[in-house]
């Protein structure tokens, strides 16, 4: 008997970083199909909430007609008396209200203040015109008389100013050109 022996078979062989590259590539493509994936599913729950039901509008329009009443109790009754003439310093700061759908004339009162945004703070005169406006918007500021140390931490932290028509943060370059000496 004679021995067959069977020939050797070559194994095919790839460069090691040719498949480094395959496995980082499924690797890419398997990141990709999961963002991708994410981002439909996002997609798809940001247009589920974009349908708005018929109870959202009754209840919004519920909500105006509630806080345009308020504001006509308002007018009717008595403003605020202030005890002296002269304008004390106040703070104001717009609250966050999950049921805010204001009215018109709230809207303005915070354009006038200068509320733009919620947790909002502005500094103002505060007299009897300002108190007539504070109670237009009571249930969405507070607002109170601030204390020294407030002044200086508020406008040392988040202080603000228009300077060439843009908001900008205090520092001290921007007192010195506005405020030149006086200081």
């Amino acid at each position: 008997m004679t021995q067959r022996t069977e020939p050797e078979v070559q194994l095919k062989s790839l460069p090691v970083t040719l498949l480094k590259r395959r496995k980082r590539a499924n690797k890419d493509i398997i990141k990709e199909q999961r963002e991708r994936s994410e981002q439909l599913r996002k997609r798809a729950k940001l247009r589920r909430s974009q349908v708005r039901r018929p109870a959202f509008f009754i209840a919004s329009a519920r909500k105006k007609a509630r806080d345009e009443m308020r504001l006509s109790r308002q007018a009717i009754r008595k403003s605020p008396v202030v005890a002296t003439d002269a304008a004390r310093l106040g703070v104001i700061i717009r609250l966050k209200r999950e049921d805010e759908e204001l009215s018109d004339d709230c809207r303005a009162v915070f354009r006038l203040l200068r509320l733009d945004t919620y947790n909002q703070a502005v500094f103002v005169k505060v007299n009897q015109a300002m108190l007539e406006l504070l109670g237009l918007v009571a249930p969405y500021v507070a607002w109170g008389y601030p204390t020294l140390q407030t002044v200086r931490d508020l406008l040392a932290k988040r202080g603000r100013t228009f300077f060439n028509h843009r908001k900008h943060a205090i520092d001290n370059k921007i007192i010195e050109s506005r405020l030149g000496k006086a200081v």
